[in-house]
């Protein structure tokens, strides 16, 4: 089997001398030098990235992409298929030239995930993490439409890539008018939507994952050698909000809310629901198109409530231009795609390129119904997988090398 990637360190040459400074101190994010580091020292990097570029309290920028832009740049992604990125990007920062639609702003801290004493069996990052970073968004202009707060949560790992978890309350109306931003837990698999316009955006989202409301955690549940090949996980995450640490429903900028939380301070409690057999269960309650995820698992029936672990800040909450254009949270499907490794060249690819792996910059990886394929000869296809994830046919796993 033909490695997908060599050691990160090896491929340093291949990065122009100006992701580093004159002491050889990492800057890049989207570079192998970036990949090969200790979580600690990537932290420190993504820090120095945000307060570099951070808005003073009195600025935070509300430039908000609009509904109809928004959606239109979002179908673009639908017809050539780089929707897909989103899913198989190999980086902790968009590449270059990136237009964020959805999600424009938000606030950053970096954070710790302490794991709880249970007897659930979890594995990769669920057993918890010293270093990583959580940013709090809405998905729209809460100002001009609803209040719909989501989480991206970002752990590190050692000398590889991080793993992620992507949260929501509900999607389309999210909480309304409401704007304290902790009121409602928040998962990783929402209740479906209905309405036309809902559908709409849903479909582009179908063309990169299904069930377009629902992502995996499989990924987030190996360890930095990619390891189990298939954990037992959750089928819901949810974040339960500090109930010590809620702010006022009113119309305000709800990063103003973050700004001054002093570091230690907790966030959230992450938990599961399990079933009577104290398994992973789906834990759902009734809605008027059938069972769908709970607004609160408490109230899951047949379920009891287990704790994961909590998160807690490590530094301040910052707004910051890096915070809102360049840094990356990778989605993790439920239903698998095939996915491919392809090398064109020993040339580092353009920064542009949606699919470029950060560990080693002369290869992509994307799903296999991505635009890359058109561009991707049978011959340049150097693996059928990619890091933390598998190459899907039918009942078939392949394990993939990791650097």
């Amino acid at each position: 089997m033909i490695r997908i990637l060599v050691c990160a360190v090896a491929l340093m040459a291949l990065v122009q001398s100006e992701n580093s400074t004159a002491t050889g101190n990492v800057t890049c994010v989207d570079c192998p030098q970036y990949v090969a580091l200790s979580a600690k020292d990537k932290a420190q990097v993504m820090l120095e990235k945000m307060r570099g570029s951070a808005y003073s309290k009195e600025n935070f920028p509300n430039k908000w992409v609009a509904s109809l832009p928004g959606r239109k740049e979002l179908f673009k992604t639908y017809y050539n298929r780089t929707i897909n990125q989103s899913f198989d990007r190999l980086s902790d920062e968009y590449m270059a030239e990136h237009s964020k639609v959805i999600h424009t702003h938000g606030t950053v801290a970096q954070v710790k995930f302490t794991a709880n004493v249970h007897t659930l069996p979890v594995s990769g990052l669920f057993k918890g993490a010293d270093y990583g970073f959580i940013r709090l968004s809405s998905v729209r202009d809460p100002f001009k439409g609803v209040m719909s707060p989501g989480i991206g949560l970002k752990l590190l790992r050692d000398g590889t890539y991080s793993g992620n978890l992507l949260a929501m309350y509900r999607l389309a109306k999210g909480q309304g008018k409401d704007f304290n931003f902790m009121k409602y837990q928040q998962k990783t698999w929402v209740p479906s939507v209905s309405g036309i316009l809902a559908n709409i955006v849903i479909g582009v989202f179908k063309a990169a994952a299904t069930p377009a409301n629902k992502l995996d955690t499989d990924e987030f549940s190996r360890d930095a050698s990619g390891y189990p090949t298939d954990p037992e996980r959750p089928y819901n995450v949810y974040f339960i909000p500090n109930a010590d640490l809620q702010f006022s429903s009113d119309e305000h900028d709800f990063r103003q809310d973050f700004a001054d939380l002093p570091v230690g301070t907790l966030l959230y409690d992450v938990v599961v629901g399990v079933d009577k057999n104290d398994r992973f269960g789906e834990c759902l309650c009734p809605g008027k198109d059938g069972a769908e995820p709970c607004d609160d698992i408490y109230f899951a029936p047949g379920c009891s409530v287990v704790k994961l672990g909590s998160i807690t800040t490590t530094s301040e909450f910052i707004v910051s231009d890096w915070g809102d254009s360049r840094i990356f949270f990778a989605h993790n499907r439920w239903d698998k795609k095939p996915r491919l490794m392809c090398k064109m060249s020993d040339e580092p690819l353009a920064d542009t390129q949606e699919f470029r792996a950060s560990g080693d910059p002369r290869v992509m990886c994307h799903a296999q119904d991505s635009s890359p394929k058109k561009d991707c000869p049978e011959e340049n296809i150097v693996h059928q997988g990619c890091p933390f994830g598998y190459f899907y046919a039918g009942n078939t796993k392949i394990p993939m090398d990791h650097p």
